[in-house]
């Protein structure tokens, strides 16, 4: 029993300090809009709000979409052969495609893009610097993740979101904060941050290059089923822009946003749960014992910790916008605080997403994504017409609840007794 409780320990340990490392990284990067809010109009805000929306939808689209398939595929071929360098060789194809698309496509459509957005064409050509950046980004943590090298992974995350408050500050004190400038960050900051973990990385496992056209068709095909459902969370998380867009000023858009970034960085802090435990869920999915621990032991101890500190941020979040903005945000703090309810529920769905994605769930993850993203949208119409930016933040809050509702029952009735067997969890 004391072996079993030191283990434990141990475990918790080192979750704890993954999970505050990763933790420090999303506060950083979260800061990033946070000051760039403070130095800049609302309606200045709202339309960075709206040139930065463009970016991640490619980002989801072609980057993103990769991310998962890779990290499970890696870590499959690293168990068997030690090396990972048949699926990084076809992740470095899905990148390298990634940016020819993202340039074919940008081009045809600039015109609408940048009206969306109320940017000129110059502007938009930081965008690509900005999209280049994150790719490398992406792509940099995730192979630190495949080696299994998770504490590097979180420090990169880390690294990067001090380079990109660093940059921030500096840009203003050279009154150089401009929006360009901003997007520049993008790629800047990642690239200043990797040197310090390229020493982390043990080249044999990832070199020689070498294509295996099955695992490349097996990462594909996985792709493809994230890149529709990842698609649609991007609507579900940046799709009040679209409808905001049109029934309200920039200024409300960025009032709005604002707000937002507070249920997006806890949404990015939660996602740290799914990133820490995949690895490991890949490696022992057909272990009862192992996944009946992770699901009636672990869970439920950071789902307390996580509920502490979702209602202390609750109530605190109006003297913070206050403190920090004065009247300038004045709707911001109310939009917070409504986007932090459905947060319990996705803290408590993200330990299902190493599960459905290892067993490859992704037709029922990404046919879900599609379902709760047609509901946001009709939602944002309905309730923005009424009552402005509180309608989409009402929105995009039942749109969570309903999809961590919809999880369960599913995770119940398909999931359940193949996964963990027909026995109640024991202490």
């Amino acid at each position: 029993m004391i072996d079993a409780l030191k283990h434990n320990l141990m475990e918790g340990r080192i979750f704890m300090g993954f999970a505050a490392l990763r933790a420090a990284g999303h506060v950083l990067m979260a800061l990033v809009p946070i000051i760039i809010a403070r130095f800049f109009t609302p309606e200045i805000f709202g339309i960075y709000s709206l040139s930065i929306m463009i970016v991640y939808f490619f980002t989801a689209l072609l980057i993103s979409s990769s991310n998962a398939p890779f990290v499970i595929y890696a870590r499959q071929e690293l168990r068997e052969s030690g090396k990972i360098n048949k699926a990084f060789t076809a992740r470095m194809l899905f990148l390298a495609s990634a940016v020819i698309m993202f340039f074919i496509l940008s081009m045809l459509l600039l015109h609408p893009l940048t009206r969306f957005a109320s940017i000129t064409k110059g502007q938009f050509m930081f965008l690509f610097a900005a999209y280049a950046g994150l790719g490398i980004k992406y792509s940099f943590e995730t192979m630190l993740l495949a080696l299994n090298k998770r504490t590097a992974h979180a420090l990169f995350g880390l690294a990067t979101g001090i380079t990109s408050v660093l940059y921030i500050v500096l840009a203003y004190f050279l009154s150089a904060l401009t929006l360009e400038n901003i997007f520049l960050m993008f790629f800047i900051s990642p690239l200043l941050a990797m040197p310090f973990f390229i020493t982390r990385i043990d080249v044999t496992k990832i070199f020689p290059m070498a294509l295996d056209r099955e695992l490349l068709k097996n990462m594909l095909r996985y792709t493809r089923w994230v890149m529709l459902g990842g698609t649609a969370v991007y609507f579900i998380n940046w799709g009040d822009n679209l409808v905001l867009r049109y029934f309200v000023s920039l200024e409300e858009v960025g009032m709005y946003n604002l707000g937002y970034q507070v249920f997006k960085g806890m949404i990015m802090l939660v996602g740290s749960i799914k990133l820490y435990f995949l690895p490991f869920i890949a490696e022992h999915i057909e272990n009862q014992h192992k996944i009946r621990n992770y699901l009636y032991h672990k869970r439920p101890r950071i789902m307390l910790l996580g509920a502490l500190g979702i209602v202390a941020l609750f109530f605190s979040l109006p003297s913070i916008f206050t403190a920090l903005y004065g009247n300038s945000y004045r709707e911001s703090a109310l939009v917070a605080q409504i986007l932090t309810i459905p947060l319990i529920f996705i803290l408590y769905q993200s330990f299902y997403m190493p599960l459905f994605e290892t067993m490859k769930k992704f037709k029922f993850t990404q046919s879900m994504n599609v379902l709760l993203v047609t509901v946001n949208i009709a939602l944002d119409i309905i309730l923005v017409m009424y009552v402005g930016v509180l309608g989409a933040a009402i929105a995009t809050a039942i749109t969570y609840i309903l999809s961590g509702v919809l999880y369960e029952i599913y995770f119940i009735k398909y999931v359940h007794r193949n996964l963990v067997g027909d026995s109640f969890p024991t202490r």
